[in-house]
């Protein structure tokens, strides 16, 4: 029977220390915003619930012995439905978030979140991954709604989801694109170019010219330890908005703000139970 108790003893240790990953469920709290250009008022979502932590060779909170986790957020963690009106950005006079709620994020430490365009730029370096969202933003254009006007829907899942959407209303014949990336804790950028007016003035008569230079806007998230042995993750997607009624690109951002107890923790303490069981086990088989 000692031998039997040493042997499982032993082999449970061995696994845990050995295993590719360990997940562990860790509760989290957090608030997801959501920021389009400069004139628009940001939305912040509060949300909670709890995430798994796997710990295993690949991407993540570094721990003793260099073994690494992947951060899963759930889907539906941070929801939503939301009526704005925006004052500062005619022709757009109304906002409206249908729907939203966050799709599952899976995080890695390294892990490269561009998108497959030239408008968002998200090269990781941090803890990053993807996870669009769910549901739609409608644009009240030149009116709210149930008024005379354009309302367009916008899918939202280029935010964190790494695509590009366009949209055109045939009514007004108004076009808007987004276009989003992952969501990384390093840094990430929005190219936006802006209308430059040269003017010139020839033998004959003046002559004028619109050249369009990039105007780059950079973002930054961090993970940080808290006070009380946690961790706080601030997680930014960059996103581009252009509307053809005006001619305006608008660097807009999401921020993914969380704060979780220390994933290792439990972890270690299964190791150190296991390792306290075996020491045990060896002890009474040599007693």
């Amino acid at each position: 029977m000692r031998r039997v108790f040493s042997w499982m003893a032993g082999t449970a240790l061995v696994l845990l220390l050995a295993a590719p990953a360990l997940a562990v469920q860790v509760p989290f709290t957090g608030v997801l915003s959501i920021k389009i250009g400069d004139d628009l008022p940001r939305l912040p979502i509060p949300g909670s619930g709890t995430a798994e932590v796997a710990v295993g060779p690949e991407g993540g909170f570094t721990l003793p012995g260099g073994a690494f986790a992947t951060v899963t957020i759930p889907a539906g963690a941070f929801a939503t439905a939301i009526t704005a009106p925006v004052p500062n950005a005619f022709p757009i006079v109304q906002l409206k978030l249908a729907g939203l709620q966050n799709g599952e994020v899976v995080l890695r430490d390294g892990t490269t979140c561009t998108a497959d365009h030239p408008n968002v730029f998200c090269p990781g370096g941090g803890l990053a991954g993807f996870g669009g969202l769910a549901g739609s933003a409608i644009v009240g254009i030149f009116g709210t709604f149930g008024s005379p006007g354009a309302n367009l829907s916008v899918p939202l899942s280029v935010v964190g989801g790494g695509s590009m959407f366009m949209t055109t209303d045939p009514q007004q014949g108004i076009m808007v694109t987004v276009s989003g990336a992952g969501w990384t804790t390093y840094s990430a950028q929005v190219i936006a170019p802006t209308a430059v007016v040269h003017v010139s003035t020839g033998e004959l008569a003046s002559q004028t010219a619109t050249v369009m230079t990039p105007s780059t806007r950079t973002f930054s998230g961090y993970r940080t330890p808290t006070p009380d042995g946690g961790v706080a993750i601030s997680l930014v997607s960059p996103v581009q908005v252009f509307n053809n009624a005006t001619s305006q690109f608008a660097p807009s951002l999401a921020r993914l703000t969380l704060t979780l107890p220390e994933p290792g923790a439990p972890l270690l303490v299964l190791s150190a139970l296991a390792a306290i069981v075996g020491l045990y086990g060896l002890r009474r088989l040599r007693g």
